[in-house]
């Protein structure tokens, strides 16, 4: 297992199935859960739910079902957390110390999200006011790093509240930031703000029936212009944010990103600062304590148990078939499941008959995914590279970093390693298909042990170009790529965490929370979301969604779950419905010029 919380859980559900086994139940087709709802604390009894998938997503759904008084059991084929845990390195630990920290993919906790620091707030952590949510620490500055001796772009992410929004405020403002942070010629700033105008005054129906049919380069006009404008206001917000490839990413989804960045900005219903990271390795920080808060609330978490199959009877799913760690083919029973695989892994257990019963599943196992995965790098000496994350326009593969020493609270040669690591740059690769510059190879064709070089090599192409070595070859003691990133060098590559991702049209592919089927609700970031992009904020509106879709499902008379959703400014309203009314008589968007 990844983490020692997962194998810590892991125990627990082998405990588990021992128990099963000792009483004869064990076996193909036998029930690893009971099927009769649990008695709750005053003698009635509770309705069972299955949670099947352990993200952020799952976890989402446990809590606040278990909350309002539901029996919840969760199954999870690997470790707690997802895309979003972190990795310890197994066998680096020294000294009574910890394993080394690993991090599998990118991590932003945005201003504008809502849902999921509403969640935070709810894990408690002594000593901590607001739970884990005081665990998360400001980033004061996103860069954008050249190679070739061009100076690095460092851009303050500072608030300043603007009173009015209007449309000559947005363009002076979007210009603002376009020429004078991200340096663009004034005719191509320009262009930008207009295009951010257009689309914050856009309707719901044009941004869903144009927008998302659009795609980004062709919305920001993006053909003849710059290589800097392609490359940061294109690339960097599809392929780095997202992992989407660029030619074809959703003008929709990358628009209302930026939109709401826009909006944290400005002071608009902002929740905390622009960008924001933890305080510690994931796990320790987040993960481990949610895990220990739901199983203090009565969540059981069944860590090694896969999800092969649904069982459809009667019009509802009557169990999941699930195998336990020992490898015994079992049958999760409940009253209602929520599916909070992701989205590949939930297209296996959708089967024919599932389909059928719900044609929109059908579709969403369309959806398309892509690698994002990260390697880490660790150094001998502190290292700060920015006070926020660098984006590395210049780099084939878009490399995004954050160096960690500076945002934790922990001495890391005291507790992690052997006592040599002082820092870590940890690296996200969200191109796996390009050639680099070292073998002239896309990711997915290299060993680790090249692909550890080539991102090295890409990283100080970038670092090292203006006469500054920032990054020395003598300082690197070690390395760590993304254990579920397996068969590289080989014939047949994989990578067990895909990244869902938003190609023009993916909107309309996308499933809801609620299905056909009656007892039977979905959760993920590819489940249709106020944000509308994979990201740790949508897999948490998800699983609100499928709580809610479980409590009407149940006539509960508890309380539904908030879902926030998105800033909207009120002096934009009237803008978006006379767009509304042009977009349906064929007009384009008052602005489009």
């Amino acid at each position: 297992m990844d983490s020692k919380s997962s194998r810590r859980t892991f125990l627990r559900g082998t405990a588990a199935a021992g128990v099963v086994g000792m009483t004869g139940m064990a076996g193909m087709g036998l029930s690893a859960e009971s099927a009769a709802a649990a008695p709750s604390a005053g003698g009635t009894t509770r309705p069972t739910v299955a949670v099947l998938g352990g993200g952020i997503a799952g976890m989402t759904a446990a809590h606040e079902l278990v909350e309002r008084g539901f029996d919840v059991t969760v199954y999870e084929r690997r470790v707690l957390g997802g895309m979003a845990r972190s990795i310890p390195v197994p066998g680096t630990a020294r000294g009574g110390r910890a394993d080394l920290p690993g991090e599998h993919s990118l991590r932003i906790y945005f201003g504008f999200y809502h849902d999921l620091p509403d969640t935070l707030k709810r894990i408690p952590v002594p000593g901590r006011v607001n739970g884990v949510h005081d665990n998360l620490v400001d980033a004061g500055e996103l860069v954008f790093a050249h190679d070739g001796g061009r100076a690095d772009l460092h851009v303050p992410l500072t608030i300043n509240k603007l009173d009015a929004i209007t449309p000559d405020a947005l363009l002076a403002v979007a210009t603002g930031l376009a020429a004078g942070g991200l340096q663009l010629p004034p005719d191509e700033a320009a262009v930008f703000a207009q295009r951010v105008l257009v689309y914050m005054t856009s309707s719901e129906q044009r941004r869903l029936g144009q927008w998302d049919n659009t795609t980004w380069p062709d919305f920001l006009r993006a053909e003849g212009k710059s290589q800097d404008y392609r490359r940061v206001l294109v690339d960097t917000f599809t392929r780095a944010l997202s992992a989407t490839k660029t030619a074809d990413a959703s003008a929709h989804t990358t628009g209302l990103v930026f939109e709401n960045l826009l909006f944290n900005i400005l002071g608009r219903g902002n929740e905390g600062a622009v960008d924001r990271v933890m305080n510690a390795p994931t796990n320790e920080a987040f993960i481990d304590p949610w895990e220990r808060h739901l199983t203090s609330l009565g969540v059981r978490f069944r860590v090694g148990w896969s999800v092969e199959d649904l069982v459809l009877s009667g019009g509802r799913i009557s169990a999941a078939q699930v195998r336990d760690p020992q490898g015994v083919a079992q049958q999760a029973k409940a009253d209602y499941f929520v599916c909070a695989l992701d989205v590949r892994s939930a297209a296996r257990v959708w089967n024919k008959a599932v389909r059928a019963a719900d044609p929109q599943l059908a579709t969403a196992a369309t959806l398309d995914t892509e690698w994002m995965a990260g390697i880490q790098f660790y150094l001998d000496r502190r290292t700060p590279l920015a006070n926020g994350h660098t984006f590395y326009v210049d780099s084939p593969w878009k490399l995004t970093t954050t160096t960690q020493a500076e945002f934790w609270d922990r001495d890391l040669p005291a507790q992690y390693g052997d006592g040599q690591v002082k820092e870590i740059v940890s690296t996200i690769i969200a191109e796996w298909d390009v050639p680099g510059v070292l073998y002239g190879k896309p990711a997915k064709q290299l060993t680790a042990e090249q692909i550890s070089r080539e991102v090295w090599a890409q990283l100080k192409l970038s670092l090292n170009d203006t006469g500054q070595t920032v990054l020395t070859d003598s300082s690197l003691l070690t390395w760590f790529l993304d254990s579920g990133v397996t068969g590289l060098g080989g014939p047949n590559p994989q990578s067990a965490d895909e990244l869902m991702v938003h190609p023009v049209g993916s909107w309309a592919r996308r499933p809801t929370s609620r299905t056909a089927i009656p007892n039977l609700a979905l959760a993920g970031d590819y489940v249709r979301v106020p944000i509308n992009g994979a990201s740790m904020e949508g897999a948490n509106s998800s699983g609100r969604q499928a709580a809610n879709v479980v409590l009407d499902a149940a006539g509960s008379q508890a309380s539904r779950v908030p879902v926030f959703g998105l800033t909207k400014a009120p002096e934009l309203e009237l803008l978006k419905v006379g767009d509304q009314q042009r977009y349906a008589a064929g007009l384009p968007n008052l602005f489009d010029v």
